[in-house]
């Protein structure tokens, strides 16, 4: 076993599989909304990012940068 497969559950289990395609797709706004059941509670206050006028968006690492859009952390993965 090479160090790569240590790491691959799959693989290690003995479950494996090949596949010559696969599909993806996106939800329509009314399949997602037939997934969701009860009420979330806000139990935090909602915290908002503000940019700070001094600091330039080169000051972090890019894996630190980070801006908040609504509801959704947003992260460049960009490397």
């Amino acid at each position: 076993m090479n160090l790569l497969n240590l790491f691959n559950p799959l693989q290690t289990a003995g479950m494996e599989e090949e596949f010559d395609a696969i599909k993806i797709g996106i939800a329509s706004p009314e399949t997602i909304r037939s997934w969701s059941y009860g009420e979330v509670k806000n139990l935090k206050p909602s915290t908002t990012v503000r940019s700070n006028p001094s600091a330039t968006a080169c000051s972090a690492p890019k894996s630190l940068a980070r801006s908040k859009t609504t509801n959704a952390c947003a992260e460049n993965t960009n490397d």
